[in-house]
């Protein structure tokens, strides 16, 4: 696996998380606030899925990155000409 090397990026961590996509995959999460603009870390292991993999694999990816997104709208709140 590899980590990005952001000084300071630890300490902006807000969430994190680790699943497994499927029988061979897993994937560990990292959401980062850098004051307001919210960057996900996508970590797979063992190693990135082919392009064909990766898209038979969408929805269970989709499915464990929901929660990370809604962190991001429960903290930077409606976006701007949204409703409240």
């Amino acid at each position: 696996m590899k980590y990005i090397d952001i000084p300071g990026a630890e300490q902006r961590a807000i969430m994190r998380g680790r699943a497994r996509i499927a029988p061979k995959y897993s994937v560990e999460i990292t959401l980062y606030d850098f004051d307001g603009v919210f960057q996900t870390e996508v970590i797979w292991d063992p190693y990135l899925p082919s392009p064909s993999k990766l898209r038979k694999l969408a929805s269970k990816i989709d499915a464990v990155l929901e929660p990370f997104h809604t962190k991001v709208f429960e903290i930077a709140g409606p976006l701007e000409g949204e409703a409240s």
